[in-house]
């Protein structure tokens, strides 16, 4: 699975494959998070991190 999953678009978290929307939504995400400080899915994140379901 490409990159973080904090930053993943959800069809890959089901296994299918990556489109241009997929890019977006990570784009949107990591804009979101510039913009405002936080990671709109912070819970998300700390979930993931404490299964180590991580990916640099």
């Amino acid at each position: 699975m490409p990159g973080a999953v904090g930053y993943t678009a959800p069809e890959y978290l089901l296994g299918n494959s990556g489109t241009t929307r997929s890019d977006l939504f990570s784009l949107a995400i990591i804009s979101y998070e510039m913009l405002t400080g936080q990671h709109p899915y912070d819970q998300l994140q700390k979930t993931a991190a404490k299964s180590g379901n991580t990916t640099s």
